[in-house]
């Protein structure tokens, strides 16, 4: 399969893969010396795509979760007193 793309995201996934898996993926052109697009060959297995999960809640479920990000966002108290 040959894959081309210019989003940076996949440039860089790719690339790491290209490095630990040199004897199944071989970089065609690098971004550098093409226009900012990557191309590469490799196996049709390395392919695979799924859509965004996409979760049901009820109303308890969101108010639930909407408290738990609130309370992970809040700063942490720093336990010392400053006396020692």
């Amino acid at each position: 399969m040959y894959v081309s793309t210019d989003e940076r995201r996949w440039i860089n996934r790719l690339l790491k893969i290209a490095k630990e898996h040199p004897d199944e993926v071989t970089v065609t052109k690098l971004p550098e010396e093409n226009d900012g697009c990557l191309c590469l060959k490799c196996p049709a297995s390395y392919l695979k795509i799924s859509p965004p999960l996409r979760r049901e809640m009820t109303e308890e479920q969101r108010f639930a979760l909407a408290e738990r990000m609130k309370s992970m966002r809040k700063p942490k108290q720093d336990t010392s007193n400053g006396e020692e």
